[in-house]
Protein backbone atom coordinates (compact mmCIF):
# COMPACT_ATOMS: atom_id res chain seq x y z
CA UNK A 1 0.00 0.00 0.00
CA UNK A 2 1.01 3.22 -1.00
CA UNK A 3 1.60 6.22 1.07
CA UNK A 4 -1.23 7.83 -1.06
CA UNK A 5 -3.48 5.58 -0.03
CA UNK A 6 -3.19 5.16 3.21
CA UNK A 7 -3.76 8.45 3.63
CA UNK A 8 -6.84 8.48 1.44
CA UNK A 9 -8.31 5.69 4.24
CA UNK A 10 -7.19 7.54 7.06
CA UNK A 11 -9.60 10.75 5.32
CA UNK A 12 -12.50 8.26 4.98
CA UNK A 13 -13.12 6.82 8.33
CA UNK A 14 -14.02 8.49 11.73
CA UNK A 15 -11.06 9.27 14.39
CA UNK A 16 -12.05 7.58 17.81
CA UNK A 17 -12.15 11.02 18.63
CA UNK A 18 -14.65 12.32 16.20
CA UNK A 19 -16.69 9.38 17.00
CA UNK A 20 -16.25 10.64 20.74
CA UNK A 21 -17.80 14.01 19.40
CA UNK A 22 -20.82 12.69 17.24
CA UNK A 23 -21.64 10.37 20.42
CA UNK A 24 -21.56 13.35 22.64
CA UNK A 25 -23.52 15.53 20.93
CA UNK A 26 -26.04 13.01 19.85
CA UNK A 27 -25.98 12.43 24.32
CA UNK A 28 -27.00 16.21 24.66
CA UNK A 29 -29.49 16.35 21.55
CA UNK A 30 -31.32 13.20 23.38
CA UNK A 31 -30.80 14.78 27.16
CA UNK A 32 -32.55 18.21 25.89
CA UNK A 33 -35.26 16.29 24.58
CA UNK A 34 -35.80 14.41 27.32
CA UNK A 35 -35.89 17.19 29.80
CA UNK A 36 -38.07 19.33 27.37
CA UNK A 37 -40.58 16.32 27.76
CA UNK A 38 -39.97 16.09 31.77
CA UNK A 39 -40.43 20.17 31.75
CA UNK A 40 -43.81 19.83 29.65
CA UNK A 41 -45.19 17.15 31.39
CA UNK A 42 -44.60 18.70 34.69
CA UNK A 43 -46.01 21.89 33.69
CA UNK A 44 -49.40 20.06 32.51
CA UNK A 45 -49.99 18.33 35.30
CA UNK A 46 -49.16 21.68 37.28
CA UNK A 47 -52.00 23.42 35.18
CA UNK A 48 -54.65 20.47 35.99
CA UNK A 49 -54.04 20.86 40.10
CA UNK A 50 -54.06 24.90 39.32
CA UNK A 51 -57.82 24.45 37.33
CA UNK A 52 -58.68 21.71 40.15
CA UNK A 53 -58.30 25.17 42.72
CA UNK A 54 -59.52 27.61 40.53
CA UNK A 55 -62.97 25.28 40.05
CA UNK A 56 -62.97 24.44 44.21
CA UNK A 57 -62.51 27.97 44.96
CA UNK A 58 -65.53 29.36 42.13
CA UNK A 59 -67.85 26.67 43.32
CA UNK A 60 -67.73 27.75 47.59
CA UNK A 61 -67.71 30.99 46.54
CA UNK A 62 -71.08 30.26 44.47
CA UNK A 63 -72.58 28.63 47.44
CA UNK A 64 -71.32 31.87 49.60
CA UNK A 65 -73.27 34.60 47.35
CA UNK A 66 -75.93 32.53 46.08
CA UNK A 67 -76.62 30.47 49.13
CA UNK A 68 -76.83 26.91 46.59
CA UNK A 69 -74.63 25.21 45.54
CA UNK A 70 -74.11 25.22 41.65
CA UNK A 71 -75.62 22.51 39.47
CA UNK A 72 -78.11 21.90 42.15
CA UNK A 73 -79.60 25.20 43.04
CA UNK A 74 -83.21 24.81 42.99
CA UNK A 75 -83.88 28.76 42.09
CA UNK A 76 -80.86 29.37 39.35
CA UNK A 77 -83.28 31.30 37.46
CA UNK A 78 -83.74 33.97 40.17
CA UNK A 79 -80.37 34.89 39.70
CA UNK A 80 -79.51 34.07 36.06
CA UNK A 81 -83.39 34.47 33.94
CA UNK A 82 -84.78 31.33 32.65
CA UNK A 83 -83.15 29.94 29.28
CA UNK A 84 -86.12 29.47 26.61
CA UNK A 85 -84.60 26.40 25.63
CA UNK A 86 -85.63 24.42 28.88
CA UNK A 87 -88.47 22.81 27.87
CA UNK A 88 -86.38 21.11 25.05
CA UNK A 89 -82.99 21.10 26.12
CA UNK A 90 -81.06 18.95 24.27
CA UNK A 91 -78.11 19.89 22.59
CA UNK A 92 -78.91 23.49 23.24
CA UNK A 93 -76.58 25.88 24.38
CA UNK A 94 -79.10 27.31 27.21
CA UNK A 95 -76.88 30.69 27.77
CA UNK A 96 -77.75 31.27 23.87
CA UNK A 97 -80.95 32.22 24.80
CA UNK A 98 -80.25 34.22 28.12
CA UNK A 99 -80.52 32.25 31.45
CA UNK A 100 -80.24 28.88 32.78
CA UNK A 101 -82.69 25.81 33.31
CA UNK A 102 -84.77 25.62 37.06
CA UNK A 103 -83.07 22.02 36.52
CA UNK A 104 -81.62 21.58 40.28
CA UNK A 105 -83.37 20.10 43.04
CA UNK A 106 -82.10 21.70 45.93
CA UNK A 107 -81.43 17.92 47.74
CA UNK A 108 -77.63 19.75 48.62
CA UNK A 109 -75.85 16.81 46.18
CA UNK A 110 -74.91 17.28 42.19
CA UNK A 111 -76.61 14.31 40.41
CA UNK A 112 -75.66 12.85 37.35
CA UNK A 113 -78.98 11.96 36.35
CA UNK A 114 -81.44 14.11 34.52
CA UNK A 115 -83.54 16.14 36.61
CA UNK A 116 -86.48 18.09 36.01
CA UNK A 117 -86.24 19.05 32.09
CA UNK A 118 -85.75 16.74 29.05
CA UNK A 119 -81.36 16.12 29.36
CA UNK A 120 -80.76 18.35 31.94
CA UNK A 121 -78.01 17.21 34.23
CA UNK A 122 -76.93 18.39 37.70
CA UNK A 123 -73.26 17.68 36.54
CA UNK A 124 -73.47 19.94 33.48
CA UNK A 125 -75.83 22.45 35.05
CA UNK A 126 -73.13 23.17 37.68
CA UNK A 127 -70.19 24.34 34.60
CA UNK A 128 -73.67 26.18 33.13
CA UNK A 129 -73.95 28.14 36.32
CA UNK A 130 -70.51 28.62 37.71
CA UNK A 131 -70.17 30.13 34.28
CA UNK A 132 -73.01 32.45 33.96
CA UNK A 133 -71.86 33.87 37.42
CA UNK A 134 -68.91 34.93 35.97
CA UNK A 135 -67.00 32.21 38.81
CA UNK A 136 -65.36 30.77 36.10
CA UNK A 137 -64.21 31.39 32.16
CA UNK A 138 -66.28 30.25 29.53
CA UNK A 139 -69.58 29.44 28.83
CA UNK A 140 -70.99 26.02 29.09
CA UNK A 141 -74.80 24.59 27.58
CA UNK A 142 -75.99 23.27 30.70
CA UNK A 143 -77.68 20.49 28.26
CA UNK A 144 -76.79 16.88 27.43
CA UNK A 145 -75.45 16.46 23.64
CA UNK A 146 -72.65 14.30 24.69
CA UNK A 147 -70.13 15.39 26.54
CA UNK A 148 -67.81 18.01 25.10
CA UNK A 149 -66.01 21.18 25.42
CA UNK A 150 -69.47 22.33 25.00
CA UNK A 151 -71.05 21.74 28.45
CA UNK A 152 -67.94 20.65 29.99
CA UNK A 153 -64.02 22.71 31.14
CA UNK A 154 -61.33 20.68 28.67
CA UNK A 155 -58.49 19.50 31.20
CA UNK A 156 -54.60 20.91 30.18
CA UNK A 157 -53.53 16.83 29.96
CA UNK A 158 -52.85 15.60 25.99
CA UNK A 159 -55.89 13.86 25.33
CA UNK A 160 -58.15 16.97 26.39
CA UNK A 161 -60.11 14.88 29.02
CA UNK A 162 -62.77 16.63 30.49
CA UNK A 163 -63.88 17.67 33.94
CA UNK A 164 -67.15 16.52 35.70
CA UNK A 165 -68.53 17.23 38.98
CA UNK A 166 -71.08 14.87 40.89
CA UNK A 167 -71.71 13.60 44.44
CA UNK A 168 -71.72 9.97 45.65
CA UNK A 169 -70.28 8.40 42.61
CA UNK A 170 -67.39 8.10 42.98
CA UNK A 171 -66.90 8.53 46.59
CA UNK A 172 -69.69 7.97 49.05
CA UNK A 173 -71.21 10.60 49.99
CA UNK A 174 -68.51 12.89 48.58
CA UNK A 175 -68.58 15.95 46.16
CA UNK A 176 -65.82 15.35 43.45
CA UNK A 177 -64.30 16.85 40.31
CA UNK A 178 -62.99 14.29 38.49
CA UNK A 179 -61.06 14.30 35.28
CA UNK A 180 -63.00 11.60 32.73
CA UNK A 181 -62.92 10.11 29.39
CA UNK A 182 -61.42 12.44 26.66
CA UNK A 183 -62.98 14.73 24.75
CA UNK A 184 -65.09 13.39 21.86
CA UNK A 185 -64.92 9.68 22.95
CA UNK A 186 -67.62 7.84 24.48
CA UNK A 187 -65.79 6.08 27.44
CA UNK A 188 -61.74 6.43 27.87
CA UNK A 189 -59.26 7.01 30.66
CA UNK A 190 -57.83 10.44 31.33
CA UNK A 191 -54.03 9.42 32.64
CA UNK A 192 -51.48 7.31 33.13
CA UNK A 193 -50.66 5.97 36.66
CA UNK A 194 -47.67 7.31 36.86
CA UNK A 195 -48.76 11.53 36.06
CA UNK A 196 -51.64 10.13 38.87
CA UNK A 197 -49.34 8.89 41.41
CA UNK A 198 -46.86 12.58 40.63
CA UNK A 199 -50.18 14.32 41.75
CA UNK A 200 -51.45 12.22 44.45
CA UNK A 201 -48.16 12.44 46.52
CA UNK A 202 -47.47 16.01 45.99
CA UNK A 203 -50.83 17.04 46.89
CA UNK A 204 -51.94 14.18 48.84
CA UNK A 205 -51.25 11.17 50.35
CA UNK A 206 -49.62 9.04 47.74
CA UNK A 207 -52.68 5.85 48.05
CA UNK A 208 -55.27 6.01 45.16
CA UNK A 209 -57.68 4.74 47.45
CA UNK A 210 -57.69 7.33 50.16
CA UNK A 211 -57.68 10.99 51.10
CA UNK A 212 -58.76 13.92 48.75
CA UNK A 213 -57.29 12.23 45.84
CA UNK A 214 -58.37 9.71 44.25
CA UNK A 215 -57.93 7.13 41.42
CA UNK A 216 -59.64 4.19 39.66
CA UNK A 217 -59.38 1.89 36.68
CA UNK A 218 -61.07 3.78 33.33
CA UNK A 219 -63.08 2.75 30.88
CA UNK A 220 -61.86 1.14 27.98
CA UNK A 221 -62.54 2.90 24.28
CA UNK A 222 -64.61 0.36 22.57
CA UNK A 223 -66.86 0.85 25.53
CA UNK A 224 -66.24 -3.09 26.60
CA UNK A 225 -65.97 -2.41 30.10
CA UNK A 226 -63.10 -1.29 32.98
CA UNK A 227 -59.40 -1.70 32.09
CA UNK A 228 -58.91 -4.87 34.50
CA UNK A 229 -55.53 -3.46 35.39
CA UNK A 230 -52.96 -0.35 34.59
CA UNK A 231 -53.63 2.42 37.23
CA UNK A 232 -53.63 0.77 40.66
CA UNK A 233 -52.89 -2.59 42.07
CA UNK A 234 -54.13 -2.61 46.04
CA UNK A 235 -53.26 0.82 47.01
CA UNK A 236 -50.41 0.88 44.95
CA UNK A 237 -49.96 2.97 41.56
CA UNK A 238 -49.08 0.67 38.73
CA UNK A 239 -46.15 3.34 37.74
CA UNK A 240 -45.01 1.20 35.10
CA UNK A 241 -47.97 1.05 33.04
CA UNK A 242 -47.16 3.70 29.90
CA UNK A 243 -51.37 3.69 28.43
CA UNK A 244 -53.64 6.28 30.17
CA UNK A 245 -56.19 4.04 31.69
CA UNK A 246 -57.04 5.88 35.27
CA UNK A 247 -59.68 7.99 36.00
CA UNK A 248 -58.41 10.59 38.56
CA UNK A 249 -61.12 12.43 40.89
CA UNK A 250 -59.98 15.58 43.37
CA UNK A 251 -62.80 15.82 46.60
CA UNK A 252 -63.97 19.65 47.12
CA UNK A 253 -66.67 18.45 50.01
Amino acid sequence: MTADETTAIRQQAFTLVELSIVLVIIGLVVGGVLVGQGAVRASMLQKLITDKVMFETSFYAFQTKYGCIAGDCSNATDFFGTSTDCGNAMCKDLTASGGTCNGGNGNGIIESTASSYPNIYEALLLWNQLGLSGLIAGKYFGSYCGITSNNVPVSPLNNKSIWWGNTGVVVAGKTVFTVGKPTGQAWGASITASNAYSIDSKIDDGNPNGGRFRAREGYKPDQSGFYPDGCKSGNVYDVNQTEERCLISFVIR
